[in-house]
C-alpha cells in the first residue's frame, strides 16, 4: 500500500487496506510483499487515462510523476 503510487504524484488517491488470515500457505518467498502487484496497478490506470485521453501513456505518465520539489505529505524526497 505504501509504494502504490508508484513514482506519480496523486494528491487524490486513497487506499485502504485489510488484513485477511487464511489457512492457505503462501508458499512464495514474499520478497516483493505486494510492491510489483502495485506497480502493475497503477500503470494500467495511467494506461487507462491515457487512453481516456487520446494522449500517449508516456505523456501522461510524464505528467504526473513527482517533480524535485513536490509537495508529499509526511515524506521527504532525496536526490541521490
Amino acid at each position: 500500500m505504501l509504494s502504490l503510487d508508484n513514482a506519480y504524484y496523486i494528491p487524490n488517491l486513497q487506499v485502504i487496506g485489510h488484513v485477511c488470515k487464511t489457512n492457505i500457505p503462501s508458499n512464495t518467498a514474499l520478497r516483493g510483499c505486494g510492491v510489483p502487484q502495485g506497480f502493475f496497478f497503477i500503470d494500467v490506470c495511467i494506461n487507462h487515462i491515457a487512453h481516456v485521453l487520446g494522449k500517449s501513456s508516456l505523456e501522461v505518465s510524464v505528467a504526473l510523476q513527482f517533480l524535485k520539489n513536490s509537495p508529499v505529505s509526511g515524506c521527504k524526497l532525496f536526490r541521490l
